[in-house]
């Protein structure tokens, strides 16, 4: 019988790590936070496009990539339908990322989605390796335990899988945080350390 109590946070965050072990045990494998495949079987939308390959997003609220571009089709169906029929692209918003300077912030964001990152493809990618590119946020994200940095990858914690999103969020444009900070009346954004010993548990 419910009881009509929520679980605290750590009994969530129990559960969560519970429903992991078994379905890693059932020979599922772990690809993103709370996403679970069988091997060879993949989402391949989503894979490519964590990968910043480019890809042509089709129907209603569908995402395209394009090499330093990202749009956005109109979400409600009639519109989109109405813009097809004439002969319209059915795009509501896109973005210039290169010329915003968040090619690399989109790229991390996206592949920290499926929870590691090549560090050799980030340097071709980007001229240089990730920490040097992002120190700030690399020494917040491993002193609190969410990443770990090797020789070959930049990949989550069991700890930083559970805050995905947290880790994600501090390779926001800086602009996007004082945004946010000044909705809600703060006089000032906190270091990126700060940030994250504040969100995590």
């Amino acid at each position: 019988m419910l009881s009509g109590t929520l679980p605290s946070l750590d009994t969530v965050k129990d559960m969560y790590y519970y429903g992991c072990e078994a379905l890693v045990s059932a020979g599922y494998e772990q690809v993103t936070r709370h996403n679970f495949e069988k091997p060879g079987k993949r989402y391949l939308y989503d894979y490519h496009y964590s990968l910043a390959t480019p890809l042509l997003g089709l129907g209603a609220n569908s995402i395209s990539y394009y090499p330093g571009f990202i749009y956005k089709n109109l979400p409600e169906l009639d519109k989109y339908q109405k813009a097809v029929h004439k002969d319209m692209l059915p795009v509501k918003s896109g973005f210039d990322l290169e010329a915003n300077g968040e090619e690399a912030n989109f790229y991390m964001v996206k592949r920290l989605t499926y929870m590691k990152i090549h560090k050799s493809d980030f340097k071709k990618r980007f001229g240089t390796e990730i920490e040097k590119y992002y120190p700030e946020q690399v020494d917040a994200l491993t002193k609190a335990a969410l990443v770990e940095v090797d020789s070959d990858y930049f990949k989550l914690t069991d700890k930083g899988k559970y805050y995905t999103a947290l880790v994600k969020r501090c390779f926001f444009n800086p602009l996007l945080h004082k945004r946010q900070f000044d909705r809600y009346g703060k006089k000032s954004v906190p270091d990126r350390e700060t940030q994250v010993k504040a969100s995590v548990k």
